[in-house]
């Protein structure tokens, strides 16, 4: 790809990033998920336009107001993120981008991006990534560093000359690799037909929910009539009762999860609009989340009077540039 003077790749304060985890969902509904999702962290009330690129088992999403696209289109800036340049430049390993207000911070394996943060310029960067790669299980492997900052970091220039790392411009992530990757929003998510579309598509899932629960009872009362009238029989539809259960419960836990997330999110939004997620991974009772608030104290407080969630436990408490950076991890109450 030629270098332009348009070519933009914009920080995470700029389009907001966020890493989704949904074990086990079909890809066609991948794009609806990650909406809900967005839609549940993106802070205030605006307009927000999506775009995403999968990884095997994860999905990373980029928000921005409607408002701040139409600059870009209106000054003929052609927009890229990081992590969708470092998917195809790095497909394997830990890369660190350095921008003028922020450091971002991606663990690939094979193309599938496990660990993505944000973190701001005073922070102790290099320990916080290893105690949370180490904490999570993560092989860092090779690390390589892009900067768009005009000033590297004391603490990253060290690093890099200790260990003999070369600390790369950003422009570098722009190679004959990225030909084929769409900019960020090219492809249409935000057309005027997404609501209606995305309310088919919720209307559909709770039909069918309704009616596997319908089908569900009524085969359960006919098995156990047949239980009555004859022992040998019971025996074998027991066998059968248990596979078709693990089947059910397998279908149901799947679906379960694009309503999880979004109930789940729009909880911790209601308990304090000042929370901004960087990473969250919704389990089947429970979940943890990433991200930074005005107060950890006030959150803490406030979410344990939410009777959605159990057994809640805020670490990782750091103060930062805009408030708390915080690791949340909580039960879903049954």
């Amino acid at each position: 790809m030629k270098k332009k003077s348009n070519v933009k790749i914009v920080s995470p304060y700029e389009v907001q990033h966020y890493l989704f985890s949904f074990p086990g969902i079909r890809k066609r509904s991948e794009e609806a998920a990650v909406r809900m999702a967005v839609k549940s962290m993106y802070p205030g009330n605006t307009d927000v336009c999506t775009d995403y690129i999968s990884g095997k088992n994860s999905a990373v999403a980029f928000a921005v107001s409607k408002d701040k696209l139409s600059e870009y289109l209106k000054s003929d800036s052609v927009i890229f993120a990081a992590p969708q340049l470092i998917q195809k430049k790095v497909p394997t390993g830990t890369v660190l981008c350095i921008f003028e207000d922020c450091i971002l911070v991606q663990a690939t394996n094979d193309r599938n991006i496990v660990f993505l943060k944000t973190y701001n310029r005073n922070e102790n960067i290099l320990d916080a990534v290893k105690e949370e790669l180490s904490g999570k299980k993560i092989d860092s492997g090779e690390i390589r560093i892009f900067s768009a900052a005009e000033h590297v970091w004391p603490e990253i220039q060290e690093y890099a000359s200790d260990n003999g790392v070369l600390i790369e411009p950003m422009e570098k992530l722009l190679s004959k690799k990225s030909r084929k990757i769409p900019s960020l929003f090219s492809v249409n998510r935000t057309s005027s037909y997404a609501g209606i579309i995305f309310f088919i598509f919720t209307c559909a899932l709770l039909t069918a929910c309704i009616l596997t629960f319908i089908y569900r009872k009524h085969r359960m009362q006919s098995l156990e009539n047949v239980f009555v009238n004859n022992s040998r029989v019971l025996e074998k539809l027991q066998k059968q009762k248990i596979k078709v259960s693990e089947t059910d419960e397998d279908y149901h836990t799947k679906e379960k999860l694009i309503f999880g997330a979004g109930c789940v999110l729009s909880e911790l939004q209601k308990i304090d609009n000042t929370m901004v997620l960087d990473s969250f991974r919704l389990r089947e009772n429970s979940f943890t989340a990433e991200g930074r608030c005005v107060s950890a104290a006030v959150l803490m407080k406030s979410i344990k009077s939410s009777v959605l969630f159990d057994s809640v436990v805020l670490k990782n408490v750091r103060p930062g540039k805009s408030g708390d950076n915080f690791v949340l991890e909580a039960k879903i109450a049954e």
